[in-house]
């Protein structure tokens, strides 16, 4: 009898056991939103399992890498909201100080302030000096450094390419030699990169010639037209206000590619 009741007491255990073990299973798994210093979960609200949580940070503040899952343990990682930060380096060549001085974390929103040494200048930029923010990604808006202050070849409509002559990049004291397009005379025979870019400036002027003075003398016809601007290849016709008066020099004149008339102004004379 003793036995029998041993047996029957083991085999309630065991049911019993079996039974708890299927309700754990058969048991809907919930996570609850988590509180998240500098964080908030969109939609709050309970998470069955295998759900990702959906949360964000709030400005200066970054979500930790990974997707939070909703696990029979808890979240499978913990949610969490990371202050963002921009690190500064050892100061590169050209450098002269940062400010604030010692300051190398910088927290989103905040600014360094890079001055560069002479002959230098901020990367991307032709400022010798500048504040650099640190944005909402961690990022700087610009490379916190200097680099070789430089000219590119220079560019404008009224250039000439001259393959002869190309560089892309040209250092600081650099010359090079260019030509303008017609129409336009260059301001000197070669030009200097400088801090400032290109020297001397303008680098081609139109080319015009002066309007000259009329004695006795009338303009009857121009092509284009009569009145200044006079550009190469301007023709005008003079006449003497006075018929029968006797003209000194060209009756026509042109307008020459240096700038200077053909001829100058005729006059006339009784």
């Amino acid at each position: 009898m003793g036995s029998n009741m041993q047996v029957a007491v083991k085999i309630f255990f065991f049911a019993f056991w079996v039974s708890s073990f299927m309700i754990v299973e058969n048991q809907e798994i919930k996570c609850l939103p988590p509180e998240i210093p500098h964080g908030f979960t969109y939609p709050d609200k309970e998470y069955e399992e295998n759900n990702i949580l959906q949360y964000s940070c709030e400005p200066g503040y970054n979500p930790r890498p990974g997707n939070p899952r909703c696990t029979k343990y808890g979240w499978s990682i913990k949610p969490e909201c990371g202050v963002i930060t921009c690190l500064l380096g050892s100061p590169t060549t050209g450098v002269h100080s940062t400010k604030p001085i010692g300051k190398n974390i910088f927290l989103a929103g905040e600014f360094v302030e890079i001055i560069c040494l002479k002959k230098y200048w901020i990367f991307g930029t032709k400022q010798v000096s500048r504040n650099i923010k640190c944005q909402e990604d961690g990022k700087w808006e610009l490379r916190p450094g200097c680099e070789d202050t430089t000219c590119e070849y220079p560019k404008g409509e009224h250039l000439m390419y001259n393959p002869y002559y190309y560089k892309r990049i040209y250092k600081l004291w650099e010359n090079t030699w260019y030509r303008c397009v017609y129409g336009y005379q260059h301001t000197a025979e070669s030009i200097t990169c400088t801090e400032n870019g290109w020297e001397p400036e303008p680098l081609c002027i139109e080319v015009t010639c002066k309007e000259g003075e009329l004695k006795n003398v009338t303009i009857v016809y121009g092509s284009p037209g009569v009145s200044p601007p006079f550009k190469p290849r301007h023709y005008l016709n003079f006449e003497c206000t006075n018929p029968g008066w006797t003209m000194t020099g060209q009756s026509s004149i042109t307008c020459r590619e240096d700038g200077t008339w053909s001829s100058p102004y005729p006059t006339c004379s009784g």
